[in-house]
């Protein structure tokens, strides 16, 4: 599956990541599941595959100290994410809108050149399904900013898995900010550090024992890390 994913979009290696550890949920049904849903998926597969913790650093904007964070998998989890589709309205002034919670299909629609202010308006237009000014109908690139806000935090109303933030503090100057985490690209990452060590391992006990690949990987981990210690030994 690594292999395979090294050549796909991130929303496509997320899917299919699921769609191997649930093969009861479809393709379509995971597509269509809000991207809150979604990410409760990733996070749960994170915390079988890796554990209950979330290791990573972050530089701090104001003075550029290193700052190494352990954040537990709870803490990132939202009791309120979306499962299930679903349309919702928004009322601003004189502009009523209608959209779909953001999918997965909405997120492979969206170019990936475009800058991070860019993809969430073209994310948000992707899911309107109507709008109106003063009852007339408009197209959805025509709706202001403050418009398109209301329906954003609207949405993060009904899906608040959909968008995870994660407070820093930095111990050196006592600055504190938030980052935005992305699972998706957290899980395929760390996916690919554990792939990329175990064929490491395959590498050195092919080499050392003459053993096939397969051999080796029907080995657990354990019995695999007490032939790697006779090797360095």
């Amino acid at each position: 599956m690594n292999d395979w994913g090294q050549c796909r979009s991130l929303t496509e290696r997320s899917l299919t990541a699921i769609n191997f550890a649930f093969p009861e949920k479809s393709w379509e049904e995971l597509v269509a599941m809000p991207i809150g849903g979604r990410d409760q998926y990733l996070l749960a597969m994170y915390e079988i595959c890796f554990g209950d913790s979330i290791a990573g650093v972050s530089d701090c904007p104001r003075c550029d100290e290193e700052i190494e964070l352990t954040i537990p998998v709870g803490q990132v989890r939202s009791a309120d994410a979306a499962f299930e589709p679903a349309t919702i309205s928004v009322n601003e002034g004189q502009y009523q809108v209608r959209c779909r919670l953001p999918d997965s299909s909405n997120l492979l629609a969206i170019a990936p050149s475009q800058d991070l202010e860019e993809a969430r308006r073209s994310l948000i237009e992707h899911c309107i399904v109507s709008s109106t000014y003063k009852k007339k109908t408009i197209s959805a690139h025509r709706l202001p900013a403050y418009v398109l806000k209301a329906v954003a935090d609207r949405i993060l109303q009904e899906d608040q898995q959909a968008e995870m933030l994660l407070e820093v503090h930095c111990p050196a100057c006592n600055h504190a900010w938030e980052i935005h985490f992305d699972i998706s690209y957290y899980f395929w990452n760390s996916l690919t550090k554990s792939a990329g060590a175990l064929l490491w391992e395959v590498h050195v006990l092919a080499k050392a024992y003459g053993w096939k690949e397969g051999e080796i990987l029907a080995m657990n981990a354990w019995r695999r890390h007490q032939y790697l210690k006779q090797v360095n030994a």
